[in-house]
């Protein structure tokens, strides 16, 4: 069976065809009840996706993020450094949820946004996570979907890396551990 990362989009579709094709039939709302539950017992954690110049929810291909890790190293028996970006993401989202705001994960012209954030006093804030963007292959995707929005609300990209904080196009990089620490942004 194909591994669903930490903070990847799923479908319950998908996840029934994956069933079907090893020879178990269950249906995607059976799929989707099950999820459902997973959420009501604190298991998992739902996120729905926005669409960002459209300004609304969209409706399919939500993400899921674990609330306790060990969940899955326990289960799978899997390595948790692989995907560790994921797992970086998901600490994040915990950590915005936390910080009693609004988290969506954001959509914008095909190009996703780790996170889409309305805080206490109703501002908007977006943030992109990344293990590492000491690449420039990596800093320029991370960043593109950031640049692709026009409004003047806080962005952020969470790494990391130890540098200076540099701006990009009014974008800020931040250390993560730094970013944890200063509850304010």
């Amino acid at each position: 069976m194909r591994s669903i990362s930490v903070g990847s989009f799923v479908s319950p579709r998908s996840i029934s065809d994956t069933f079907k094709s090893l020879g178990t039939i269950i249906d995607k709302e059976t799929v989707a009840k099950y999820l459902d539950a997973m959420c009501d017992a604190f298991l998992l954690y739902k996120v729905p996706r926005y669409d960002i110049r459209g300004q609304a929810l969209l409706q399919t291909l939500n993400k899921y993020y674990l609330v306790d890790p060990g969940f899955r190293k326990v289960k799978l028996r899997r390595d948790m450094n692989k995907g560790i970006s994921h797992w970086l993401e998901n600490l994040v989202y915990f950590e915005l949820l936390r910080r009693n705001r609004e988290v969506f994960v954001g959509q914008i012209n095909g190009k996703e946004v780790d996170f889409v954030v309305t805080n206490n006093n109703g501002y908007t804030i977006y943030y992109q996570v990344a293990w590492t963007t000491f690449d420039a292959e990596t800093l320029e995707r991370e960043l593109a979907s950031l640049i692709a929005i026009k409004d003047s609300n806080q962005k952020y990209l969470l790494t990391t890396d130890i540098d200076d904080n540099p701006t990009f196009e009014g974008i800020r990089k931040l250390n993560v551990a730094d970013w944890l620490l200063q509850p304010e942004l």
